[in-house]
């Protein structure tokens, strides 16, 4: 079997979710490891309720940039977004930095192909 590895960006707001998609993991590709990048802020979320053999946590800001983890971290209440893009000039959005980390995360497992699987994707 190649070394592959399926990669989940998610986030607290996603966490019921993520649970029905690892327990079907391991009910049918238990074989597989699955890397998941995790927000920071809600990273001990996560290691408390889904620490198992086969996953692998990964914080947001282990695979980002700092200048990408705090634009991250700005840009996530709705209120202060458009004020933030306005002021800055910068043009960065959520989905960009998950994208960008599902990238690096590929990058950083030292696995030859990826299944990218989202909580509703």
């Amino acid at each position: 079997m190649p070394n592959v590895c399926f990669i989940t960006p998610t986030y607290r707001g996603d966490i019921e979710q993520f649970d029905l998609l690892r327990r079907s993991i391991r009910a049918f590709a238990p074989n597989y490891e699955h890397v998941v990048i995790v927000q920071t802020e809600d990273y001990a979320l996560f290691r408390d309720r889904f620490s198992e053999p086969g996953l692998t946590l990964l914080k947001s800001s282990e695979l980002l940039s700092r200048a990408l983890e705090r634009k991250r971290k700005i840009l996530q209440p709705k209120p202060l977004r458009k004020f933030y893009k306005r002021l800055s000039g910068q043009n960065v959005s959520g989905w960009h930095t998950q994208q960008l980390s599902k990238i690096f995360a590929l990058a950083h497992g030292g696995f030859e192909a990826a299944a990218f699987l989202g909580p509703h994707e």
